[in-house]
Formats: structure tokens, C-alpha cells, sequence
């Protein structure tokens, strides 16, 4: 005989351990409904509910009943979501001894689904709790165990345990890697390749290639490079973007995985240029490079690699450019061919000066026509700061590493004005008038404090016999000027005013261009110091108990008084007339103040 809904109710709570399991039934059959889930008797008693579910965890029918009835009860209703996710014992226990039971997981699977779906706080709660993590090995496992079988709900699942805000969870290499085999297997299961049912796959492979790739087995392992390049290139011909999207995550994955210390094929990297030689594909030629360049740890590798093949840095300046090229046509640009630029990062060496000497001029172009790519387009800059930033790497390394001969080359073929005075320029006034700039500021910062130290090498090496100086004024308009006009936020960092700063003090070394500099700009200037005095002062007090924070504010307190010390010195005559009495009181408040 059927009970009412108070009657399973009470019995639930009473204990009545016949009867329990008839009563669960009844209410999941009840909740179906989607007006009974607001039933006021059952949220007033859904505490002391709870606390009876799982008490028999040895009786499966009741355990299955149990589960149908919070499938049911939190289905599309986020008031009851709220009251089940403030059990946190009993949503604990779910996630770490329910899941995993095999008999219990494709209904626990469905009543998970349920409590998050469409709802991102529930889910952030969820992650919150400590037994999270043991869901995640549990689902990850399951797909592996699974395989051909795997249901698409889980699959699901995953992706939304998997997310945005989870990025903490360690994932062993082997088990990475069988992941990776598995949605490969899957792609290539299919004869005629629907994107709609490959999304769910690429979802959740875009969401594991996040995992910090600090992975808990810590022994050696085989990166099996061919294996993925081999199935790759049976797909990628299909055209599919769901595919070439596939694709470009896991080219990106080998990138991070072959830079791993464990890894003990990677300096095994002929199999790499064997590919180079025999591969169109962009994604395969990208990740090659990229391979090639993680495979670099110290000079000695680098000068092996070289001595074996040094024509490779040219290859790639010339993939670079010829991509570049199909780019400005109006080609779809996919970023991760850009990231080849790591290779000429990590390889790049003195010995390879000739290859910009006069008989190949073409690289030259080849370089420029690459760094206005990387500093002029727009979507890059507010999207993939990134990229931009390993041009910046590049170029520091690159100014650093060639010969006096070649760095004057460079100066009088117009090179440097058009590189640093229009491309660099124009970057960071575009880059810091970018909307997104709040998302990425570390990497804007990063960029320009490598933009400095870039030009400091150039003006100390060269002694600043540079006979063009439109260079100097458009730095000093677009990056000490401009900015003058804004108010500095407490929160930049001091590494980068530092490297402002200290550039800002080389150029005031040369009177001809503090002379220039000062007759034009003495409000600007003194606007400039101030901005940045006004920081140091403010935050003095925040620096007592971080030694970190206090070396970094010596450091840019010195190198002001330097500046300030400069302005002094040079400009004695100057600083004498009545209109320049502000500039000189600031600098000499600088320079007197003592810590």
C-alpha cells in the first residue's frame, strides 16, 4: 500500500529499516515532477533525511533508491541545490566513497550532472570541498576503464569538474598520456566526423591540457611523439575545425610535456627533423620546433644541436614568415604556429651572426616583418599576450648575442628606428590602451621591462652614437611621457618602474639628449617623477616585513636618485630660470630623502 509523501517521510527519519528503501522509491517516484520538488514537508525535514542516507552503505538496492532520490530532488531546482550542497558530509561522502563504487557510479554520475547544471556557484562549492580531487581520479579513470564504452554523460561531467577555476589538480604522465591515446582512438573511430559529437571530447581535452604539468610520477618516462604525430596525420586531412582545433591542443601538450625533466626520449630529437622534412601541416611543423627548442637545457646541448644542424634557426624564421605572410592576406591566424619562435629563443647563439650578414639580407627582412606581426596585430596583443612577450625574449637575447659589426648594421640600415621608434612604440601605446589589459597586465609588464633592458644593451654598447634620434624622442614620448599623463596604480610592480626608470637614466647620461629631452618636456618630466616618487612614499609603511618587496623598493628608490641626480648635474644653467622650479624642487627632495 502506498504511503503519502509525509508518511515515507517519517519513516525515513524514524529508521524503520523495512521499510526505507520502499519509502526512498516512492519519493524519487514523487520528485519526478518537477512542482513537487518544491514540497514544503520534505525541505523542512531535508537535514534529517539526509542524515539517514548512506547509513547502510552495504545494502545496494537502498543505496540506488537513495541516489534516484536526490537525482530527482535537486533536477532543475536551485533552492534545493543550496540545501544539498550545505550537507557537506553527505555531498563528501558522495565524492569519495559512492563514485568509485562501481555499482553505484553511472547514478551518481546522472545526480552530480543534476546538482551543477546550469549552475556555476553550485559547481564552485563543490570544488571547494576536499574530497573533489578524489572525483576527479575517479572520473578520470573510469573513461580509461571505459574506453570504447564511455558515456557521453561522463565525459560531460568531467569537462565541467574540469574548468576554469580548477587548475591545481596533479595528473600523472602515464595516465596523461593514455588520455591523450584514448581521444585520439576516438577521432579516428568515426569514419564521417560530426562536430557536434566530437565537442564533448575536445572540451574536455582543452580543459586537461590546462593541468599544471607538474605530475606526480616522478620517474622516467617515454614521450611517444610518433605515435600521436602518426594518428594526427591520419585525421587532419578531414578539414573538420572541431579536428584541427583537436589537434592544435595536443600539439601544444607534446610542447609542455617534452620540456619535462622525466622525459627520456627528448634529446632524442632526429625523429623531430625527420618530421620537419616530411610534414606540410603547420600544427606538426609548429610543435616540432617547439619540441626541438624544450629539448635545449644549457649551452652544451645548444652547440650540439647546432653542430648536427644548424640550418634549422633559418627554417624556422622562414616558417614564421611565410605564415606571416598567408596572415596579412587574410588567412585565419591560428597562434600556436607562432609559438615556433620558442626554437630561435632557446638556440639562439653568437655563431649564428652570419647568417644576417649582407649575402642574407632576406633574413633581415624576415626578422622585422616578424616582430611587426607579433607587436602590430590587435588580436594578439588582447588575446595572447603571451607570444608577443617571446618576440620580447627573442629580441633581448637576439641584441645581446650579436657582434659589434652587426649591431651597427643593424643601427644604420634604418633597423633599429623602424623596430624601436614606430613598431615598439606604436605596441605598447596600443597595448596599454587594450581593453583586456587588466586580464594580462603581468605579461604587459613582463613585455616591456624585456623592451627596456632591451634597449639599454643597444644605448650602452653603442655609446649612443646613433645618428638618427627620432628613436630617443619617440621612446621618451610614447613611454615615459604619455604615461605622465596618467596616474600610476600602487599596484605595478617595482620590477617594472625599476626597468623604467633605469632606462629613463641611461638616456639622461648623454647631455645632447637630456637637453633636447628637457627643452620640450620639463613639465612632463617632473609630472613623470613625481608619479613615481608618490608610489615609493605610499607604499614605505607595506614593505617592513617583505624582504622581497623592500630590496625591490631600494632598488627603484636608488636608481631615481640616479635619475633625479642626473637631471641635476646636467642641466645646472637650466634649472636656474624660475619655470623650472618645480622640476628642480622635486629632484632635490628625491635625492636628499633618506629611508
Amino acid at each position: 500500500m502506498t504511503n503519502s509523501i509525509e508518511q515515507d517521510v517519517d519513516l525515513i527519519i524514524g529508521g524503520n529499516c523495512l521499510l526505507v528503501k520502499e519509502a526512498f522509491s516512492e519519493l524519487a517516484v514523487f520528485l519526478r515532477d518537477p512542482i513537487n520538488r518544491d514540497n514544503e514537508y520534505i525541505r523542512k525535514n531535508f537535514q534529517l533525511l539526509t542524515d539517514k542516507i548512506f547509513l547502510l552503505a552495504d545494502e545496494q538496492d537502498l543505496v540506488l533508491e537513495e541516489l534516484r532520490f536526490l537525482i530527482n530532488y535537486v533536477a532543475d531546482n536551485d533552492y534545493n541545490r543550496e540545501l544539498l550542497i550545505e550537507q557537506k558530509l553527505l555531498v563528501g561522502k558522495i565524492l569519495s566513497d559512492i563514485l568509485p563504487n562501481n555499482v553505484y557510479q553511472q547514478r551518481t554520475i546522472i545526480f552530480l550532472q543534476n546538482l551543477i547544471m546550469d549552475n556555476e556557484q553550485i559547481l564552485k562549492s563543490l570544488k571547494k570541498l576536499p574530497q573533489f580531487k578524489i572525483a576527479i581520479e575517479v572520473l578520470l579513470k573510469c573513461i580509461l576503464r571505459e574506453k570504447d564504452n564511455t558515456d557521453l554523460e561522463l565525459i560531460e561531467l568531467l569537462t565541467d569538474f574540469t574548468k576554469e577555476d580548477f587548475q591545481d589538480y596533479k595528473i600523472p604522465i602515464s595516465q596523461f598520456q593514455e588520455y591523450i591515446s584514448y581521444l585520439l582512438n576516438i577521432i579516428n573511430s568515426k569514419n564521417q566526423i560530426i562536430e557536434q559529437e566530437l565537442e564533448p571530447y575536445f572540451l574536455l581535452l582543452n580543459n586537461l591540457s590546462k593541468f599544471k604539468l607538474e605530475f606526480s610520477d616522478k620517474e622516467e618516462f617515454e614521450f611517444h611523439l610518433q605515435l600521436y604525430l602518426s594518428k594526427l596525420s591520419e585525421i587532419l586531412f578531414l578539414k573538420n575545425p572541431m579536428i584541427i582545433e583537436f589537434s592544435k591542443i595536443i600539439f601544444s601538450i607534446m610542447g609542455s610535456i617534452s620540456a619535462l625533466e622525466q622525459n627520456s626520449n627528448k634529446l632524442e630529437i632526429n625523429d623531430n627533423f625527420e618530421i620537419l622534412k616530411n610534414y606540410e601541416n603547420p600544427y606538426v611543423i609548429a610543435s616540432n620546433f617547439i619540441i626541438i627548442g624544450n629539448s635545449i637545457n644549457n649551452d652544451k646541448e645548444k652547440l650540439e644541436l647546432l653542430a648536427k644542424n644548424e640550418t634549422i634557426v633559418m627554417k624556422d624564421f622562414e616558417f614564421l614568415y611565410n605564415y606571416i605572410q598567408k596572415a596579412q592576406r587574410g588567412d585565419k591566424i591560428d597562434f600556436i604556429n607562432l609559438q615556433s619562435i620558442h626554437l630561435l629563443i632557446q638556440i639562439w647563439d653568437p655563431s649564428l651572426n652570419h647568417f644576417f650578414h649582407d649575402e642574407n639580407h632576406q633574413y633581415y627582412n624576415y626578422l622585422l616583418e616578424s616582430v611587426k606581426f607579433y607587436y602590430g596585430n590587435k588580436e594578439l596583443l588582447t588575446y595572447y599576450g603571451e607570444i608577443s612577450l617571446m618576440m620580447s625574449k627573442f629580441l633581448h637575447k637576439f641584441i645581446n648575442n650579436i657582434d659589434d659589426i652587426l649591431l651597427s648594421k643593424l643601427l644604420n640600415d634604418d633597423f633599429y628606428y623602424q623596430l624601436f621608434s614606430k613598431i615598439i612604440c606604436k605596441f605598447i601605446d596600443e597595448y596599454e590602451n587594450t581593453a583586456n589589459i587588466k586580464s594580462h597586465e603581468s605579461l604587459f609588464y613582463q613585455n616591456l621591462m624585456l623592451i627596456y633592458k632591451t634597449l639599454d644593451a643597444i644605448y650602452i654598447r653603442t655609446d649612443f652614437k646613433i645618428e638618427n634620434d627620432i628613436h630617443i624622442n619617440c621612446l621618451l614620448k610614447y613611454v615615459f611621457i604619455d604615461e605622465s599623463q596618467k596616474k600610476l596604480s600602487s599596484s605595478v610592480p617595482f620590477e617594472y618602474l625599476f626597468a623604467k626608470v633605469k632606462t629613463l637614466g641611461i638616456l639622461l647620461s648623454n647631455k645632447e639628449i637630456i637637453t633636447k629631452f628637457f627643452n620640450l618636456n620639463i613639465n612632463q618630466l617632473n609630472q613623470f617623477l613625481q608619479n613615481i616618487w608618490l608610489i615609493l612614499k605610499n607604499s614605505n609603511s607595506d614593505n617592513d616585513n617583505d624582504n622581497n618587496k623592500r630590496t625591490g623598493y631600494n632598488a627603484l628608490l636608488n636608481n631615481l636618485k640616479y635619475d633625479c641626480a642626473k637631471i641635476l648635474n646636467n642641466l645646472k644653467d637650466e634649472l636656474d630660470q624660475d619655470y623650472t622650479s618645480d622640476l628642480k624642487e622635486t629632484c632635490n627632495e628625491i635625492v636628499e630623502y633618506n629611508v
